[in-house]
């Protein structure tokens, strides 16, 4: 029996694990878009005089993704050598569900505290990625390749589904109910889908098939390490382009829009372009199970530059929206086809390593881009169209930079496959 059919036999059956385990990237997506673009922004915004509240916030975002990268990288390494010994990498991923309730009940108290916000911030990035760092392994250990796009894709849609809860509830209570409301729900979602992710993933093993055993010779291995070293490289200038933007969101339709209190439009605006961002997240995940994945990934990258660079030209929500769900659609399909290309490179037996590693390309720009981003709203200060016009148009560049890369990755695999032929 070859590994399709290892991997088709009992749909259903396999399914259903695959959506229990995955469902933790909703609930750690709902905490993470939360306090992101709505609550982090508030309690800065309250703590700190506002001519400094970009920096701050810049700063606050930055120490936050230092304790990401730091959760992410630790998540994998524990956890293949506690899957070596023949424990099952589902403990790690409740162990950080749980443990990041203590950063978020934590905002409570220090909501207009900065040090205590950094602190609670900090806290719930670490475990949250310990979380999310333990179950991103599977998708290199119990999927084939030819079947990762489409694994990836709903990984996607939860991903997004989660990030739109965000936008949707945490606006809607921040605006109807008091703050600690908001923070309660986090917590909630937080427990039952790190719970559900623990209870699907406890009993799942890993594929020990043939497909892998020829896959995996030292020239093989050589050249994927090496392929997955440009990946990450690229796709940390994509996501440079991308992450940062959503923490000075709110801070953009204050100063942009003209919007006295932007809660429920940010909420609107994020669950119709998240919405956009899941379909094509589907679709062309799927799409690149037939498709060459690097290819997709450059051509979308390149495609996100034009309407991040023309936002700031626009004082109007309704364009907001659509240049907004352009690049919601095309960051949606870079996710999930990034995630799976990382799983066709990554090594089985050392997942855990490879895919954190990867994942430094997501937690690393989160770290680097909200600190040069709110340097930039600081030294603009005094202009804030021309501040916005800036950070826009750097955040554009970064796109450009991942493609070019991306291409040249493209350039390189396409070469060293004729030469190898031949």
């Amino acid at each position: 029996m070859n590994s399709g059919d290892n991997f088709h036999e009992g749909g259903s059956r396999r399914i259903l694990p695959l959506l229990g385990f995955n469902s933790i990237y909703l609930g750690v997506n709902y905490l993470w878009i939360s306090f992101e673009t709505l609550i982090l922004p508030l309690e800065v915004e309250n703590s700190v005089p506002l001519s400094l509240s970009g920096l701050y916030l810049g700063v606050a975002a930055f120490i936050g993704g230092l304790s990401a990268i730091s959760g992410n990288l630790s998540s994998g390494m524990v956890g293949d050598r506690l899957k070596m010994r023949g424990a099952n990498r589902s403990v790690m991923v409740i162990f950080g569900a749980f443990m990041s309730l203590i950063g978020i009940f934590l905002s409570i108290p220090f909501f207009n505290v900065y040090l205590g916000i950094v602190l609670s911030f900090a806290i719930l990035q670490f475990f949250s990625n310990v979380a999310i760092g333990s179950t991103q392994p599977l998708l290199t250990e119990t999927v084939v390749s030819d079947m990762r796009g489409t694994s990836s894709g709903v990984n996607g849609v939860f991903t997004l589904i989660g990030s739109a809860i965000g936008f949707g509830l945490s606006s809607y209570f921040l605006v109807v109910f008091p703050f600690y409301i908001s923070v309660l729900m986090i917590g909630i979602a937080i427990s039952i889908t790190g719970t559900i992710s623990f209870l699907s993933g406890r009993e799942r093993k890993t594929i020990e098939i043939e497909h892998f055993e020829k896959k995996n010779r030292k020239h093989q291995i050589t050249e994927n390490n090496r392929n997955l070293k440009i990946l990450t490289i690229g796709s940390f200038f994509v996501f440079m382009g991308i992450m940062g933007l959503t923490y000075f969101e709110f801070y953009f339709f204050e100063t942009m829009l003209g919007v006295s209190d932007p809660e429920l439009l940010i909420g609107t605006a994020g669950i119709l372009i998240l919405m956009v961002s899941a379909i094509a997240s589907v679709l062309v995940g799927r799409l690149s199970d037939r498709v060459d994945r690097v290819k997709i990934l450059a051509i979308g990258a390149a495609a996100s530059s034009v309407p991040t660079f023309l936002i700031p030209y626009f004082r109007s929500f309704p364009i907001f929206l659509v240049l907004g769900g352009f690049i919601g659609a095309t960051y949606g399909s870079y996710y999930s086809v990034s995630i799976a290309l990382a799983g066709d490179l990554a090594n089985e037996r050392m997942a855990g390593t490879h895919l954190s590693m990867f994942n430094l390309s997501l937690t690393g720009a989160s770290t680097a881009s909200p600190l040069i981003y709110g340097m930039i709203l600081y030294l603009f200060r005094n202009i804030p169209d021309l501040s916005f016009h800036f950070l826009f148009t750097v955040s554009s560049s970064f796109y450009i930079t991942g493609s070019v890369i991306l291409f040249l990755f493209y350039g390189k695999r396409k070469k060293n496959s004729s030469g190898t032929s031949s």
